[in-house]
């Protein structure tokens, strides 16, 4: 889990000396990458119904880095978010990863 702050500065080069920086927005919000394992078939089935129906809104999230519950929503809504299988031992198993983005994260 990797925990960031969002690009919240728009830069514009000038013909003559530095580039000028100034804000995107008055509260910038932080990123969170997430990696969510899945240990089967029905589980995916259900996290994609809930992506496809959800990701793209605000939910509740209780951050495990500091207990704070917030308002998130995953970055991109469900094409945000990339799914691969793990074949081990025979089973197969599924691993989402996306990237969160709430204010308090």
């Amino acid at each position: 889990m990797a925990r960031r702050h969002d690009n919240d500065v728009e830069r514009t080069d000038l013909e003559d000396g530095m580039p000028r920086q100034v804000r995107r927005y008055t509260s910038a919000l932080r990123t969170l990458d997430l990696v969510v394992l899945l240990d089967d078939d029905d589980q995916l089935a259900r996290w994609e119904t809930w992506a496809e129906a959800c990701a793209h809104l605000w939910f509740s999230w209780s951050s495990p880095l500091t207990g704070a519950l917030s308002q998130a929503r995953v970055r991109g809504g469900a094409g945000g978010i990339e799914t691969t299988a793990i074949v081990s031992r025979g089973l197969r198993r599924w691993e989402a990863r996306l990237t969160i983005e709430g204010l308090a994260l």
